[in-house]
């Protein structure tokens, strides 16, 4: 499928991320127009904005804390200006970079507050560009959420925790705004892969234990979890809301 997107505005929150230079590669390559969203690393964003441009596709860099209501509010006015509309918003904040694995006897609430925060940022966000889909009747809004929160692994509890709030907010979403043709969908990964990136014993474990359960034999890569997005953004997918994507290799196969 080529051109799926043609002439469609998206925002990338956390466009600066592993996943993210990938996913705004896609949606370019596939038509889309891109506000490149990141929080401290402007360099690196310029640089994907640059890249959307080469693809023929029009970019914006927009700068923000997206746990604060009012950065927000500011990018999704600034992507607007810039773009024109808004059709669909990607969401992959992650404020979790840095966890290890920590069994809830031994955490304290410090463990939580990254995880945390990422929720804050998830809710901030579609309070911003609701009203603007509203308006033009139309929007998608894809959230990225993790294998972890529908299947457990010691030391993760937050993690999942958060991850499986973020699927129910969506979901509670999808219910409050389709009556203005409005989606909200999740991707759900698995493992992705990180080459090169030196693992603590606890992440190798889970890791192995991942690997075995997998029919493919393989972790996700970035292209596997963009194209994922990519089908909830489809304008001739408006009939999916509400819905999560377990791009996992199948190692994740819950019930429906």
């Amino acid at each position: 499928m080529r051109f799926a997107l043609e002439g469609r505005k998206v925002i990338v929150f956390g466009a600066t991320g592993r996943v993210g230079e990938t996913v705004c590669e896609i949606l370019a390559t596939q038509g889309a127009d891109i506000g490149v969203h990141c929080n401290r690393g402007r360099d690196k964003a310029d640089m994907v904005a640059e890249r959307v441009r080469t693809l023929g596709r029009k970019a914006v860099v927009i700068q923000g804390n997206a746990a604060d209501e009012e950065d927000v509010q500011r990018c999704v006015r600034e992507a607007c200006d810039f773009l024109g509309r808004i059709d669909g918003v990607v969401n992959l904040i992650h404020r979790d970079k840095e966890f290890e694995p920590c069994k809830v006897s031994d955490m304290s609430w410090k463990d939580w507050e990254p995880h945390v925060e990422a929720m804050k940022a998830h809710f901030h966000i579609c309070k911003a560009v609701i009203p603007y889909m509203r308006k033009q009747r139309y929007g998608r809004v894809v959230y990225l959420s993790g294998g972890l929160s529908c299947r457990f692994f010691e030391g993760c509890a937050p993690f999942s925790a958060v991850k499986a709030g973020m699927n129910a907010f969506s979901k509670t979403a999808a219910l409050e705004e389709g009556r203005y043709n409005i989606t909200i969908n999740t991707v759900a990964p698995g493992k992705i892969a990180a080459p090169g990136k030196n693992l603590g014993r606890d992440w190798e474990g889970l890791e192995k234990k991942q690997l075995r359960a997998n029919p493919l034999g393989r972790f996700a890569s970035p292209e596997d979890v963009a194209y994922a997005i990519m089908v909830f953004l489809i304008p001739e997918n408006g009939y999916l809301t509400g819905q999560t994507i377990f791009a996992a290799g199948g190692e994740i196969m819950p019930m429906p």
